[in-house]
């Protein structure tokens, strides 16, 4: 049987997991269902393209990390 304490990071692994699986659908469901004039760029769609990269290349560092200080905990 695990320990109490591994179990609790386990899960919060996990749930820390689907939060950040959730915020990448949405962001990928923004960038496919809102029109280009809609975030008031006039840049195309390489603009709407580029912002979807920014969440991508922001959250999943955020995800690495969070993770490793919680298998070093």
């Amino acid at each position: 049987m695990a320990d109490p304490v591994t179990r609790s990071i386990d899960a919060l692994q996990r749930l820390y997991t689907i939060v950040i699986g959730l915020a990448l659908t949405e962001a990928v469901r923004g960038f496919l269902a809102t029109p280009i004039s809609a975030l008031g760029i006039s840049q195309g769609p390489s603009a709407s393209l580029g912002l979807l990269l920014i969440m991508i290349f922001t959250v999943v560092p955020f995800y690495h990390v969070s993770n490793n200080y919680l298998e070093a905990t």
